[in-house]
């Protein structure tokens, strides 16, 4: 894919893999049994909560995953959902099954907090609760015309006409794309001096295709400085500018941890390990590799 193989072959570094951390590594990585069965509960069914159940299951544990959202996936559920990204589709489905191939029990729809971690006693938790939007102090930013790009793509927020995207990086560019497909007018601001920084080599052109052949605008070197009803104020390289005319102003500024659950039972638990975005926010492959090493560690 474009975060391992591919992009390790592009780039002249190690080989490695979204799907099968253990590539290149097999010796090092072999599954094998745990000395002393425990039982584990693992919190969030994002990819790294998903390694971690799956193998530490295989090696024997008894796991419980808890995932608060009707499905399983995060943020990588969310990932899918731009132009283009479908064929992730068949990979959570993929991740799914080997959980139930390992004997992982898993609770939809259920948030894990302190008291159930108090209730079942476990051994050991894996925290894997993810992250949230990062929601910078910029004057204006809590009106109703400000929503955050994860609610966009999935249809919890709806926009305007015309819509300005702030931050342009996969998360901005990709609902930009999602979004000029549905022809809206979108305007992308970015700190950066490009957008689309932090995409891979490929995707990253014929996604800056189709940006353009959509008519996106993309305004870069500029940091918003202050939200109003219809506009938004820029410091583009040291000089002020508004853009006016916004219906809806869309956040993808970053992604904030939530890892208030590892703070609460620190003390509760014996083993208690902080992985993915709820640790810091990562890749799909950072996030599965975490979880992986997690999983062999317990």
């Amino acid at each position: 894919c474009n975060q391992g193989c591919i992009y390790s072959f592009m780039t002249s570094s190690n080989l490695t893999c979204v799907v099968n951390p253990e590539l290149t590594k097999e010796r090092q990585m072999a599954i094998t049994p745990a000395t002393k069965t425990k039982r584990v509960l693992v919190a969030g069914g994002g990819p790294a909560g998903m390694e971690a159940a799956r193998v530490a299951a295989l090696r024997g544990h008894y796991v419980t995953l808890y995932e608060k959202e009707p499905e399983l996936g995060g943020q990588f559920r969310i990932a899918t959902i731009p132009p283009a990204k479908q064929e992730i589709v068949p990979f959570l489905k993929y991740l799914s099954r080997q959980l139930d191939k390992a004997g992982v029990k898993v609770m939809m729809g259920e948030a894990v907090t302190a008291s159930v971690v108090e209730k079942m006693k476990p051994d050991a938790v894996v925290v894997a609760t993810g992250g949230k939007p990062l929601i910078p102090d910029i004057p204006g930013i809590s009106a109703d015309n400000v929503v955050a790009a994860h609610d966009v793509l999935t249809s919890k927020a709806i926009t305007g006409n015309k819509v300005l995207i702030a931050g342009g990086g996969m998360v901005g560019c990709e609902t930009a794309d999602f979004l000029a497909e549905r022809g809206r007018h979108v305007t992308i601001v970015e700190m950066l001096p490009e957008i689309a920084s932090d995409i891979a080599p490929g995707p990253k052109f014929f996604l800056l295709q189709r940006l353009a052949e959509q008519g996106v605008r993309s305004v870069t070197s500029a940091t918003i400085k202050k939200i109003t009803a219809a506009s938004v104020v820029i410091d583009r390289e040291g000089k002020e500018e508004t853009i006016g005319g916004i219906d809806t102003i869309v956040l993808a500024l970053g992604v904030a941890s939530v890892r208030e659950l590892g703070d609460e039972i620190q003390d509760k638990v014996n083993e208690v390990y902080v992985i993915g975005d709820a640790q810091t926010p990562a890749t799909a492959m950072e996030a599965i590799a975490a979880g992986a090493e997690i999983g062999r560690q317990i």
